[in-house]
């Protein structure tokens, strides 16, 4: 059963520019979406956006869903220019701060979550373009893209 990556841009949340990244499988009776996770431009700043709402089936978890739906989720910020994600995961989540912190983000401070009482870390991630080669009639260099 191969999992097919969709991205949905979220009109309906335009105030904060929200896209939906969908995991899904083909069964028998259709097309069955097995995860998601969201990701919203901050307002404040359009490079910055934040990572949310992580879900993957119980039954398909374990399986690399999660990490395919993170790396979805970065293709599609850096096409949307974003190059700066952040996230906040409970304390109580170790799977998911070590999915994260596997695809190089870096656990910055924690908090209690004033709304549902939860301590949490924020993690961070800067993206950027893998470097080019950019071929030129004098010489052939690599184009190394800026970092936050």
């Amino acid at each position: 059963m191969e999992t097919k990556y969709t991205s949905q841009y979220a009109p309906e949340e335009d105030t904060y520019q929200t896209w939906y990244v969908l995991a899904e499988v083909e069964q028998e009776d259709g097309v069955s979406r097995i995860g998601s996770v969201r990701i919203r431009r901050m307002r404040e700043c359009v490079a910055i956006g934040v990572a949310f709402a992580l879900h993957v089936n119980e039954d398909y978890r374990r399986q690399g869903i999660a990490r395919g739906l993170m790396l979805e989720l970065e293709r599609v910020a850096l096409d949307n220019g974003i190059t700066l994600i952040l996230s906040t995961i409970r304390d109580d989540n170790p799977a998911s701060a070590s999915l994260v912190a596997s695809l190089g983000y870096v656990r910055l401070d924690g908090f209690n979550n004033p709304q549902s009482g939860a301590d949490v870390h924020l993690y961070s991630k800067s993206l950027f373009r893998p470097a080019v080669e950019v071929k030129s009639k004098t010489q052939t260099e690599k184009s190394i893209p800026w970092k936050i």
